[in-house]
């Protein structure tokens, strides 16, 4: 007997490190795998810089300054070298600045414009999922980060400490918000007491110190913004709902708003967040190949909640600790923006995210043009934004038109409307494409009536965001590269590529490919292909098979359960698809199934045509009934028509009709007895007195059969 259980395998997201060696079992899970940067953790993952690339940066400010005052904004071909094409965007695009302390920024308005951008979008999410938004303190007593030991231990490396206010040393020290499961525990203890306080769901946006030793603007700086869930629930099945929940929003964000294909799914036990249970992510592949962690969402179970105490009371009136999660969306996603749409010009934003949709740029050479041309541009301005766009004039007059297309290319404004002297004439526009350079992305003769021009700027910014996307997918797609082998998996990283392959190897494995590769595993991605593992029971006799088919089905999922479980697997079902029993025992079964199907047959068949042959003479009985009934009116009709007595002795009276009658119905009996003979023709006495020694017969022996029951 052979039995096929289906299961889902895992695909896992590597830095460069090394592939795990893999199990004798055929089970596999899929690991996205990325390319190797420099020693170090923080150097496999875009949230990373170059050694030196700080020093290179503050020895730049200043030349930055200057180049900010020349009409040359020159950006480092992303080519020639990534990171510096990145920082040199972030500068001539005024996103962000360095602060005065190193590791720390300064957000400009422009990228602070994509930052409320996403929180917009979010906010609305989550309070469509039933969360509040709150705010809590961002000092931290030392004692409660203590509570956690995985949680202290996770981050002590990175915690800002503070030891003296006021002058004065303080008695205990304050740690500046890593993040703040520690104080919300201490908070929900105090607010939650029953059932009836769960679920408890909050959210807030804040600022985080994280005392990072390598920094890079957006993607890892010593303080960043973010939004942190924290909810509480009376069971781990609702824990791991929201948790899910909120990885979903979060992919559903990338993929809608920011048009970059991320891939969702598990971290590793080695990669899950100190105090936490499981760990959820978005993997994001960056225009240098380079992963980008982009959100996470943390199952916490109980280790919180056990720490700190927090219980409640079931309804059973029993006390129990609440189950909880957080997840969290960081400023980093800025980063991840530019970083996955951007070209040698600079930025390329997606138009939903994008501070700025449509920019108009008003064209004039003489005085007296310059009026009407401008005229024109407020009209256009003044549509679009009542269309609900965000639209940005350039009437300035220091700058060319043609620095003015390159500076808002540079800025990733998704369309530009140009407006001139001849435009005005004609009462129509010039449309140019942020994401399709040069002439193929430049339309001309776009009408100014409102209802085409709205119509129109509109379908071109959806054009736009679904060209973004796709071209990221496109991109992710062919970088990311199948392999089954530890020496494939190598080889793939050497190339700066994605790895994707089967994982089931322990903790220490997975260090030892980070060490010897620089590769490290992302996430067990949540979409994963098929397993089938066939299994054979040669000892179970053909009918066992069939009748304990389940119970072998529940033990073969539960031993599975016990292999698999440390590696992350989730046995979703088992099934029995397939019996395959000896040649001759199949060719015997095959004839005892023929036997048996041929005497149901036989049986039915019989059955059938009993059915048939009773049915055929009820009929034939009705019919002759109904038929003597109708022969009966007949007879009768006529004799009350002739006025005849009823008893038989009457029938002498009135000799003539009595004969007529009596003879119609011999000869109605004779065509019944031809009609049902197999003989052609029927004889019966003929002459000038037949008919009435027929009828005399007939007569008699009703005379005699009446006098005889008299008598009687």
């Amino acid at each position: 007997m052979v039995s096929s259980l289906r299961l889902p395998t895992l695909t896992s997201l590597f830095s460069p490190s090394s592939f795990a060696r893999r199990s004798t079992v055929t089970l596999r899970r899929r690991l996205h795998l990325r390319p190797p940067l420099a020693a170090g953790f923080s150097a496999q993952s875009a949230a990373s810089s170059p050694t030196g690339t700080e020093d290179r940066v503050e020895g730049k400010k200043s030349s930055r300054v200057q180049e900010r005052a020349n009409t040359d904004r020159v950006i480092t071909p992303r080519s020639q070298d990534f990171n510096a094409w990145y920082l040199d965007v972030i500068a001539n695009a005024e996103l962000a600045d360095y602060g005065p302390v190193r590791g720390t920024m300064v957000i400009r308005p422009y990228g602070y414009a994509i930052w409320e951008a996403i929180q917009d979008y979010l906010n609305v999410k989550f309070k469509e999922t039933g969360h509040s938004n709150m705010y809590f303190p961002q000092f931290i007593p030392y004692s409660f980060i203590e509570k956690e030991a995985s949680h202290v231990e996770g981050f002590s490396p990175e915690l800002a400490l503070v030891t003296i206010g006021g002058g004065k040393e303080l008695e205990e020290k304050l740690v500046v918000r890593p993040t703040s499961e520690t104080i919300v525990n201490h908070m929900f203890t105090q607010w939650i007491h029953s059932y009836r306080d769960l679920p408890l769901m909050i959210n807030q946006w804040a600022n985080v110190t994280r005392w990072e030793m390598r920094t890079k603007p957006f993607v890892r700086t010593l303080e960043f913004l973010w939004q942190e869930g924290h909810t509480a629930h009376a069971t781990p099945e609702e824990a791991e709902e929201e948790a899910l929940q909120m990885i979903d929003v979060y992919t559903k964000f990338a993929y809608e708003q920011a048009a970059i294909p991320v891939i969702p799914g598990r971290k590793s036990k080695v990669e899950t967040f100190a105090g936490a249970d499981k760990t959820y992510t978005i993997e994001a592949m960056m225009g240098d190949r380079k992963a980008l962690q982009a959100g996470t969402s943390h199952n916490l179970g109980q280790n919180f909640s056990r720490a700190f105490g927090t219980q409640f009371t079931d309804e059973n009136g029993q006390r129990q600790h609440v189950w909880q999660t957080s997840w969290a969306i960081s400023t980093r996603f800025v980063g991840g923006i530019i970083m996955t749409h951007g070209d040698d010009t600079g930025l390329m934003l997606p138009p939903r995210i994008a501070p700025v949709q449509v920019v108009i740029v008003p064209i004039w050479k003489k005085a007296d043009e310059k009026t009407g041309v401008l005229n024109a541009a407020s009209s256009v301005a003044e549509i679009l934004k009542t269309a609900g766009l965000k639209v940005k004039l350039d009437d300035t007059e220091q700058r060319t038109p043609g620095w003015k297309f390159n500076f808002w290319e540079m800025k990733g404004v998704p369309l530009r409307i140009e407006i001139g002297p001849r435009d005005v004439s004609s009462g129509s526009v010039v449309i140019s494409r942020r994401d399709i350079p040069g002439k193929q992305g430049k339309v001309f003769g776009i009408s100014m009536e409102p209802s085409i021009l709205e119509a129109y700027v509109k379908d071109r910014l959806d054009e736009i965001q679904s060209s973004l996307l796709e071209r990221a997918i496109s991109f992710r797609d062919s970088n990311i590269v199948d392999v089954s082998s530890y020496e494939e998996l190598k080889e793939v990283i050497s190339l700066g590529k994605w790895a994707r392959g089967p994982w089931s190897a322990s903790d220490a494995d997975e260090l030892r490919v980070k060490e010897e590769t620089g590769a490290t595993i992302r996430c067990y991605p949540f979409e994963q292909p098929q397993v089938v593992i066939r299994a054979s029971a040669p000892k179970l006799n053909v009918d066992d098979v069939f009748e304990q088919k389940n119970e072998i089905a529940k033990a073969v999922k539960e031993e599975l359960e016990k292999a698999m479980s440390a590696y992350g697997y989730e046995i979703v079902q088992t099934l029995i698809v397939d019996i395959e029993p000896d040649e001759h025992v199949k060719r015997a079964m095959n004839e005892i199934n023929a036997a048996a199907r041929l005497r149901v047959a036989a049986k039915e068949k019989a059955e059938a045509e009993k059915i048939l042959q009773i049915k055929r003479a009820e009929g034939e009985a009705e019919s002759k009934y109904l038929s003597g009934v109708g022969i009966a009116r007949q007879r009768q009709a006529i004799v009350d028509g002739l006025t005849l007595r009823d008893s038989v002795v009457g029938f002498s009276v009135n000799v003539p009709v009595m004969d007529m009658v009596l003879v119609t119905h011999y000869f109605d009996t004779m065509k019944e007895i031809g009609a049902a003979s197999k003989s052609s023709a029927v004889f019966i006495p003929h002459g000038p007195v037949a008919v009435r020694d027929v009828a005399t017969q007939i007569r008699d022996g009703l005379l005699q059969a009446d006098s005889t029951v008299a008598t009687i």
